[in-house]
């Protein structure tokens, strides 16, 4: 008797004439919510509480109307206690609609619920919600959409900033989605109500015309598996899943960053990022070769990328102590990266990323990657940083000085191009110039070398200018004098 009454209010919720009016009020403006049925529940949870009663500025009668059906709907199959208590769980729902939010002098659509508060509605009636997966098509898309939400937006954001992170509800939510048969393929990107100026149109239609239902779900799937369950062997099976499932989902070279989708777009679903992954799960297992192999096969796939994986094999060689192999694949890294997003830099207006990273999640710290936003669980690896890593390398391990002093050029230009042209310059203004001296430091170095002592000399004065009792800096134009004998 209970599955037929859940039966009876769930065909009822989701019959035509509800999805109809439901549908009319979405367009009403400020109405912001997905097409599924569930954030209504949310809505009517939150307007007996009182809690967003003056965020709809145009209440219809309609609207009203269809509200109390709602509720006295779950109220008679469910009673009134069961009934409150599925009205506050499907809260969790309505994180697949964006939310306006305002950003200074502009608004954006993004998310900002507390998903760890959501969760714990949502768990005591999870059953409840599972079993009506089979009864319509509308609660299977939401329910994909939602779990990867939850994962693929919700693992950056910090704690106290803009919502929590959920693993419980994360891990739930994507491991159900893969067992499950949806109509049509579901990515989150092609659900926003507005989409980002970010998103270009051929984005939006590559995700709108995926090949598999599921696909994009195995990627996610396979990447918590991954890096919280430690489980390595079945996350590999989910991300050759997802490349079975979508073997021609490479990636681009667009990753303008605005408020809603800085890190999605520098990190996207791609049987690309699916290789890598799988290669990092063989180093953290210590099966080198393997790993080698998976990076290679990522970088074939398009060697011109920004997330062309180079740097994976630099650290493999590095840790073998081939140094030399180490220089050309950061050197690689280096130079596609100055081709593609630092390049655009240059010569546009949009926030193009100074740096590359990848998900860690023991990475507990804040960073802020440009304009206000903070993230977590980031490894992440600035340009200029490489640049001083390689340059450091040729310099002191391999003794190459001509290389060295090209990369501490490109030091220095990242340097000055970031600072007039950023608007968050490299950290800080005191590491700007603390490496700044580094750099000439090490350029003084390979000048003398290269036994070009005008240039050593140079050198050393811009850095006594800034710190006039800088020691080396002084003991090397004393030992240029007493060389050249004035």
């Amino acid at each position: 008797m209970e599955e037929q009454s859940l039966n009876n209010w769930l065909n009822l919720l989701y019959s035509e004439e509800i999805a109809n009016k439901y549908i009319a009020l979405a367009m009403i403006e400020n109405f912001t919510a997905h097409k599924g049925i569930w954030p209504i529940l949310a809505m009517v949870y939150r307007r007996l509480q009182s809690v967003t009663k003056k965020r709809y500025q145009t209440p219809v009668q309609e609207e009203e109307q269809l509200l109390a059906q709602l509720q006295q709907t779950l109220i008679t199959y469910k009673g009134k206690t069961v009934a409150e208590g599925l009205i506050g769980a499907a809260a969790i729902i309505d994180i697949t609609a964006t939310n306006p939010i305002g950003i200074g002098n502009a608004d954006a659509y993004g998310y900002e619920q507390d998903c760890q508060v959501y969760w714990q509605d949502f768990e005591p009636y999870k059953d409840d919600f599972e079993a009506a997966l089979s009864l319509s098509a509308v609660w299977v898309e939401d329910w994909l959409l939602l779990g990867q939400i939850l994962w693929a937006h919700f693992r950056w954001v910090e704690d106290d900033d803009h919502g929590c992170f959920s693993l419980e509800a994360a891990s739930y939510f994507l491991a159900k989605a893969v067992t499950l048969q949806p109509t049509r393929p579901i990515h989150y990107y092609t659900f926003w109500e507005i989409a980002p100026s970010s998103l270009y149109k051929e984005e939006k239609a590559k995700y709108a015309t995926l090949q598999s239902t599921l696909g994009v779900n195995y990627y996610y799937y396979a990447q918590l598996l991954h890096y919280h369950k430690k489980d390595y062997a079945q996350a590999r099976a989910y991300y050759r899943q997802f490349i079975q499932a979508e073997p021609t989902l490479i990636p681009d070279n667009h990753y303008e960053l605005y408020f809603t989708d800085k890190q999605k777009r520098m990190y996207p679903p791609c049987v690309q990022e699916a290789y890598t992954e799988i290669a990092r799960t063989y180093k953290q297992e210590g099966d080198l070769q393997k790993s080698i192999q998976y990076y290679k096969k990522a970088i074939a796939l398009r060697p011109d990328n920004h997330r062309a994986p180079y740097e994976g094999l630099a650290a493999i060689h590095e840790q073998e102590g081939n140094l030399q192999e180490t220089f050309t694949y950061y050197m690689k890294k280096l130079s596609v990266c100055m081709n593609t997003t630092f390049k655009k830099f240059l010569y546009s207006y949009a926030e193009h990323p100074l740096y590359y990273f990848h998900y860690d999640p023991t990475k507990k710290e804040s960073i802020v990657l440009s304009g206000r936003d903070r993230y977590k669980h980031m490894q992440v690896v600035w340009f200029i940083d490489l640049a001083k890593k390689i340059a450091d390398m040729a310099l002191f391990e391999l003794e190459n000085y001509e290389e060295a002093q090209k990369c501490y050029k490109i030091c220095e230009w990242f340097l000055q191009e970031q600072s007039l042209r950023s608007r968050r310059p490299y950290r800080s203004a005191e590491t700007s110039e603390k490496l700044q001296v580094s750099i000439w430091e090490n350029q003084a170095i390979v000048a003398l070398e290269m036994k070009d002592f005008w240039q050593a000399r140079t050198l050393y004065e811009k850095i006594i200018k800034r710190y006039p009792s800088h020691k080396q800096a002084r003991r090397g134009i004393q030992q240029i004098s007493n060389y050249l004998g004035y």
